[in-house]
């Protein structure tokens, strides 16, 4: 059963990746629901991470499941957690230098509105 999901998740992120990638380089007009809309190549990789990390949930939850215990689904456990760790700080870094950027972005607007 966590095969099935398995290849379903990894069918959502090509999915998302074909739709992004078209938006991007061959028609930006499509209609596209607001979360899939895709304006540039840092927000399909940022979705893409995220369905990662959805997607190594499921196969450690698929490997527990089966599992008889043991030291080795502990390891598999600590690895995994150790991935979405690394991709959690990963996106932690690029939200806050996207929000900084807006920021100056905002204020530089904001500075040539005041001069006369």
């Amino acid at each position: 059963m966590t095969e099935l999901i398995d290849l379903f998740l990894i069918a959502i992120v090509l999915v998302i990746i074909a739709l992004g990638l078209y938006q991007l380089f061959i028609d930006p007009g499509i209609s596209l629901p607001e979360w899939l809309n895709t304006t540039t190549l840092e927000s399909l990789k940022t979705r893409l991470l995220v369905v990662i990390v959805v997607l190594l949930a499921v196969i450690f939850l698929g490997a527990a499941a089966e599992s008889e215990g043991g030291v080795a689904i502990a390891g598999l456990g600590i690895g995994i957690a150790a991935v979405i760790v690394a991709i959690g700080y990963i996106l932690s870094i690029y939200i806050r230098t996207m929000v900084a950027k807006a920021d100056r972005q905002s204020q530089g607007s904001s500075q040539e509105q005041e001069l006369p």
